[in-house]
């Protein structure tokens, strides 16, 4: 009898690593993005998830564990710490979004798993943290909606304790949650 011999196709996923904001703080940025989707009935725009995203990058399934590992440590070795956000803002008349008073904290994250060299390819990490409400806005969309956001106030507080790996499989459209990293401020060698 002859041997069947099966091949495996190392599929290459989209990953995101994310940090996810209480669904109260969700609910009060679902309604800003509501008012501001209101300026252009039946269109909706391309927008943001009510979330700060810190890196986004591929990788194989396989290498997958590797990539998972550093992450922990990073997590590890990071404390909870508070978001304020404060006002909306944009970048270049094509994105609104929602402003992150103090960045530090969520730039050293970005920092420390920038530092990471794991088997990721068309890697991107995100050094302006902020919630999106809009992308890819045209000139006239933008006219239109910045002047009424432009001083409108957005303000909420929250902790964050965790970070999110989301995972989109190649051939998919829906992100799957890979792994919760919980922050526990230890101290972590090599």
């Amino acid at each position: 009898m002859q041997d069947i011999i099966t091949y495996r196709r190392d599929a290459l996923n989209s990953y995101r690593l994310i940090l996810d904001p209480p669904p109260a703080v969700k609910k009060k940025i679902a309604v800003a993005k509501t008012r501001l989707d209101a300026f252009f009935p039946g269109t909706p725009l391309s927008g943001g998830m009510p979330f700060i995203y810190l890196a986004r990058f591929a990788a194989f399934e396989s290498e997958e564990e590797r990539i998972t590992e550093p992450l922990q440590k990073v997590a590890l070795g990071a404390m909870p710490f508070r978001i304020h956000l404060k006002g909306f803002d944009h970048t270049t008349h094509t994105e609104m979004y929602i402003r992150i008073a103090e960045t530090d904290w969520v730039n050293s994250v970005v920092d420390k798993v920038s530092a990471i060299t794991g088997p990721w390819r068309d890697v991107h990490f995100n050094r302006l943290p902020r919630i999106s409400l809009a992308r890819n806005l045209s000139s006239w969309q933008f006219d239109r909606v910045w002047p009424y956001f432009e001083n409108e106030t957005f303000q909420n507080q929250f902790i964050i304790n965790k970070m999110l790996l989301l995972r989109k499989w190649e051939g998919h459209h829906s992100w799957q949650i890979v792994k919760h990293f919980l922050f526990e401020n230890q101290l972590i060698e090599g």
